[in-house]
């Protein structure tokens, strides 16, 4: 998958716990710091089948637009032996520190997202399924 699946937008207090799920509470994001974006495949991945997983990401700024780019990868074995279990495969990455202002987030073919630093983001994560 290549520029594709759900997004999030994050504080970098926040980062290290961000679990793609679709209650993530709303995000303080302040002026002068790393906005951490995490991209989430939103295909069911079983772990004994689904094999060779590689998620990267990357945010880089073009004036006021973060453009994100990603990709997700991963082999799927003979599905007649797999387990049942749903995993999703993210990848995360972060802006360099941003100054207040306001910015628009590009990321594949979802629509652009306007967001103003400092502010509360509310959704954090934008394109999950149900």
């Amino acid at each position: 998958m290549v520029d594709e699946g759900a997004l999030c937008l994050l504080s970098d207090a926040n980062h290290t716990r961000a679990h793609f799920v679709p209650d993530m509470e709303a995000q303080q994001v302040r002026a002068d710091q790393p906005l951490v974006i995490q991209v989430a495949g939103t295909e069911c991945l079983s772990a004994s089948c689904d094999v060779d997983r590689k998620a990267s990401c990357e945010a880089r700024l073009e004036g006021a637009t973060i453009v994100v780019s990603s990709r997700l990868e991963w082999k799927s074995g003979d599905m007649s032996v797999c387990t049942s279990d749903c995993g999703s495969l993210a990848a995360t990455c972060a802006t360099p520190p941003l100054p207040a202002g306001t910015y628009t987030v590009q990321f594949g073919s979802m629509p652009d997202r306007s967001i103003v630093i400092p502010s509360t983001l509310t959704p954090a994560c934008t394109g999950l399924r149900n």
